[in-house]
């Protein structure tokens, strides 16, 4: 090698939260001569990646229990991203914003620092230091007895948190542990005179894996399989051979994707994901691990907790409701207006129900193409592999698609709970307006439950901002520790008509635009002002197709406008309700 010439260092950078992963993709180009391939598990999860792929590597890079379960599964070094006092400072100010007391519980490597820096701050912290996975649970539960409310630590402590109703807070890393550890790597690298230059492409898959494996080149060639493929290829029929073309889609993309594929009312995970020198790894199984839609459907396993943040009188009254219609298999209409949290608390109903250890699947009406929709429909609703089915969008459905939900319904012996959403003003018109839309509503509800408005619960704002602020950061690498309290109040005032998704979509754009740690005044009134403005846009129709399909969008648009409020809809547009509910089905 020629005097000056840098070898490439080939890294695998295991991220124990997708954020992590996000921060280490940003600073990739300070680094050149460092080739980096980031994926993101924890744990088990984490050591079990780095088994299946060191060879590729000259080292890894991860970060706390995870980088030391990994050096117990692993002949290359691994390098530990320290959690720094910095990054403990900045989880500490944003925890004084949640409710109630907060305890810290990690690995030695976390609680060892952060005890001292509470010790220095004065905090009432409680900090717990565990040896292993194993302890996380009951350290939690023995906290949770305690009366501790939120809990800071690392990913395992948090997806355990959601799972026993504490708030979690997870403990992410900034840019100056992520560089020193790059440059830790380089060191090692350097000491070790080059590890191995060249990867294999890939090792013999496990012959007794019950998943299915396949590794597909660009030309959509199969240049390895396991036994379980010939079992799958069976199950899945015509639909096996589209799998090389979702490997030669991960490919070009260069991303790793996950899909369902349903087949005779069963359901499949596809997981694609680009290996190395155009090959492409493909995974089939029939256990239902994450959300994914396919064409209206949407299937998912279900262990977290509903995220109750706040503590108004009106939420806590929806959860003690949920706890209650929970443990039967009656119907359940969920009432509130868009983005006020129905389909969270669907899935706490389901979570709670004796069905949990079954999918839960969202029906969305109007998405499901027409062709397929009786199809999908039936396949789901009499299906015991399901545990809930929520419905929704029902108010966009044809008189002639109703009928024949409404007689799906009566004559089916089996199938998963039914769960519907629907907001108040449709609903309203739904049962008054037509009778085979009444039929359907009744025969979906023996119990409801009504959503609260954001804007009836005002005092929850701050914390749903604050949880907000830990989640996008926790995604996205983001290291916003706060508000303003002047912006916390502008936030307070504004009465978000789209509610929590809303309020979630406006965080998002906040933290986006902030460059310090806390969210200021002034970018807070600029996002609030264009909220504003845009509510009072007026509405542009188009201007193609028939007089009778114009004429029907902008019926639509004003109903839309008048929050669904039908009298209103029809005085503005000079006709009767009766003539409304006609030209719309039209």
């Amino acid at each position: 090698m020629a005097k000056g010439e840098h070898m490439t260092i080939k890294i695998l950078f295991i991220a124990p939260y997708n954020g992590l992963k996000e921060l280490v993709n940003s600073m990739k180009g300070n680094f050149p001569n460092l080739d980096i391939d980031v994926l993101v598990g924890d744990l088990d999860e984490g050591a079990r990646f780095a088994r299946q792929t060191y060879e590729q590597y000259d080292l890894i890079i991860s970060r706390g229990g995870t980088a030391q379960y990994i050096k117990q599964s692993v002949p290359i070094p691994v390098v530990e991203v320290k959690v720094s006092g910095y990054d403990v400072l900045k989880v500490l100010t944003l925890a004084e914003g949640y409710p109630g007391r907060t305890a810290i519980v990690g690995f030695s490597n976390i609680s060892e620092g952060a005890r001292t820096i509470a010790a220095l701050l004065d905090l009432d912290i409680k900090t717990v230091e565990i040896n292993s996975s194993a302890e996380v649970e009951t350290t939690l539960k023995d906290l949770q007895k305690e009366g501790i409310k939120s809990v800071i630590g690392d990913t395992v402590t948090i997806e355990t948190a959601k799972k026993t109703g504490l708030n979690g807070i997870l403990i992410t890393s900034g840019s100056e542990a992520v560089s020193e550890s790059f440059q830790e790597a380089i060191h090692i690298n350097e000491l070790l005179n080059r590890l191995k230059e060249e990867i294999k492409q890939y090792k013999q898959l496990l012959k007794h894996e019950t998943n299915a494996y396949m590794l597909v080149d660009s030309k959509g060639k199969v240049i390895e399989q396991n036994q379980a493929c010939e079992q799958f290829a069976e199950k899945l029929g015509r639909e096996f051979e589209q799998l090389k073309q979702y490997a030669l889609e991960s490919i070009q993309s260069n991303k790793t994707t996950s899909r369902i594929l349903m087949n005779n009312g069963n359901a499949f995970e596809i997981f694609s994901s680009p290996f190395k020198d155009d090959l492409c790894w493909i995974r089939v199984t029939d256990t239902l691990s994450a959300e994914q839609d396919n064409q209206g459907v949407r299937i998912e396993d279900m262990t977290d907790r509903m995220e109750m943040i706040g503590s108004s009188s009106k939420i806590q009254t929806v959860y003690e409701q949920i706890k209650a219609t929970a443990t039967n298999t009656a119907p359940i209409r969920l009432i509130g207006e868009k983005g006020a949290g129905k389909l969270i608390a669907a899935k706490e109903i389901h979570r709670l129900s004796t069905l949990s250890h079954l999918p839960f699947a969202t029906i969305l009406c109007d998405a499901i193409p027409s062709k397929d929709w009786k199809t999908k429909m039936e396949s789901i609703l009499t299906n015991n592999h399901f545990g809930t089915c929520y419905l929704t969008n029902l108010e966009t459905l044809s008189t002639d698609k109703l009928k024949w939900l409404v007689q799906l319904l009566k004559d089916r012996k089996t199938g998963p709970r039914i769960l519907s959403g629907i907001e108040p003003d449709k609903y309203e018109l739904m049962f008054q307006e037509s009778p085979v839309s009444k039929e359907l509503l009744i025969e979906l509800a023996s119990y409801a439950i009504e959503l609260p408005s954001i804007k009836d619960r005002k005092e929850d704002i701050e914390s749903w901002a604050h949880y907000l602020i830990s989640y996008h950061n926790t995604e996205s690498g983001g290291q916003i520790v706060g508000f303003r309290e002047s912006a916390i109040s502008l936030l307070k005032e504004y009465d978000w008509p789209g509610n929590i998704d809303q309020l979630n979509a406006v965080i998002e754009q906040l933290i986006a635009e902030t460059n310090g740690y806390h969210i200021e005044l002034e970018t807070t009134e600029k996002v609030i002002q264009n909220l504003r403005d845009h509510s009072k846009q007026n509405v542009h129709f188009p201007l193609e197709g028939t007089l009778e399909e114009i004429e029907k969008e902008i019926i639509k648009a004003v109903l839309k406008e008048e929050n669904y409020n039908k009298s209103k809809t029809a005085s503005r547009l000079g006709i009767n309700r009766s003539t409304l509910w006609r030209k719309l089905q039209s």
